[in-house]
């Protein structure tokens, strides 16, 4: 192993020991330092993110699923400090890293629930999980460090929902969601890949439409000024309507029920809705459950007996190595960048946490991590 500096024993971490929403169960404390097995890389974490789909587990998971004291959040940006030697074939994708490099990545699930989060000042992963980071000339070094730890989860899933929408240039693309964390990136990616020849439309709401304009859409619908927006949708699209035509691909974000069960009126009847699945309304076990039997049922349910007669795609994502490096790739070309509500200390999760309950943040809330 080569490092770069001299190690501190401990480091300060927030830690859960209870099943529960953050940021009640969350305490600011002090913990050793991790352990780090041959072939792993000791990150000291900069930046991190926070995910919705943590707190659902942090909330709905039972105790025994989870090594307490455990520390939340997947997705951080950091500086390498210890790794394992590099070899003849030191290529980056082999997980050669140098103490010293900038990376950004996301902590596996299954080592998650070990108790390893991206809330603590330095964590251990192996080399697969994490990529150099992204440079570009309009970007400093330290605001690339906030946006890179909002990618990896996000990034990933948007990667994957517009690869399950097959899209070519000259498309008409729906994109419901399109201010919050998946949705600023994928509108970003949707661009470039329509061309263009092609037309974006996004739905957001109104405080967040000049941004989602900024990040390529042609045009914002208010879902909060016309709703029920699926009726707004279908009457722009209808013959003799402002659009006087239908979306060949309708991409959600977010996960809007309501929206796919009346796709048909602004969806093309050989269309595609592509989805991240169904958003649960509050953090519940019975909620949870009635999201996954809709989803089923999305998929599942004939058009004979009442289903919607549209092709409907669900997708998950995690994130890796090689994913992790196709969106740095996105961002030194200049075709996204990451979108950052803002940036809270340690000890401000608490109101970091109640800004992405609201559900109404742009692109996504990052926390710093370093002292």
């Amino acid at each position: 192993m080569s490092t770069t500096t001299e190690l501190p024993e401990t480091m300060h971490a927030l830690t859960f020991s209870a099943r529960g929403l953050p940021p009640s169960t969350l305490i600011l404390t002090t913990l050793p330092l991790p352990a780090h097995p041959p072939g792993n890389l000791l990150i000291r974490t900069s930046h991190a993110s926070l995910s919705p789909g943590v707190s659902i587990m942090m909330a709905l998971f039972p105790g025994m699923a989870y090594s307490y004291p455990a520390v939340p959040e997947l997705d951080f940006s950091g500086t390498v400090v210890t790794a394992p030697p590099t070899t003849d074939a030191g290529e980056q994708a082999d997980g050669a890293f140098n103490p010293g490099d900038l990376v950004f990545g996301s902590i596996p699930v299954p080592l998650h629930l070990r108790g390893v989060g991206a809330l603590a000042g330095y964590i251990a992963l192996p080399p697969s999980t994490v990529a150099l980071l992204p440079s570009h000339p309009s970007i400093s070094e330290s605001d690339m460090l906030i946006q890179a730890a909002g990618l990896p989860v996000s990034g990933c899933t948007a990667l994957t929902l517009l690869k399950a929408a097959k899209l070519s240039k000259g498309m008409r693309v729906l994109i419901n969601g399109a201010s919050g964390g998946v949705g600023s990136l994928v509108i970003q990616m949707v661009r470039a890949a329509v061309g263009e020849g092609g037309t974006v439309v996004a739905v957001c709401s109104g405080r967040n439409a000049e941004m989602v304009r900024g990040l390529g859409a042609k045009e914002v619908v208010d879902y909060v000024a016309h709703a029920p927006v699926h009726a707004e949708l279908a009457k722009r699209c209808r013959e003799g309507g402002q659009w006087g035509e239908e979306f060949d691909v309708a991409i959600d974000a977010y996960g809007v029920q309501e929206l796919w069960n009346n796709c048909a009126g602004f969806l093309k009847k050989d269309g595609t809705w592509v989805t991240v699945g169904v958003a649960i309304q509050e953090y519940s076990v019975v909620a949870m459950l009635g999201a996954v039997c809709k989803m089923a049922g999305n998929a599942l349910w004939p058009v004979w007996a009442g289903g919607v007669n549209r092709r409907y795609v669900q997708v998950m994502a995690t994130a890796n190595g090689e994913e992790l490096r196709e969106l740095s790739g996105k961002v030194e070309s200049g075709e996204i960048r990451g979108v950052v509500e803002g940036v809270w200390g340690m000890g401000e999760v608490g109101e970091a946490y109640e800004i992405m309950k609201m559900k109404s943040a742009r692109g996504k809330i990052v926390v710093r991590v370093e002292r």
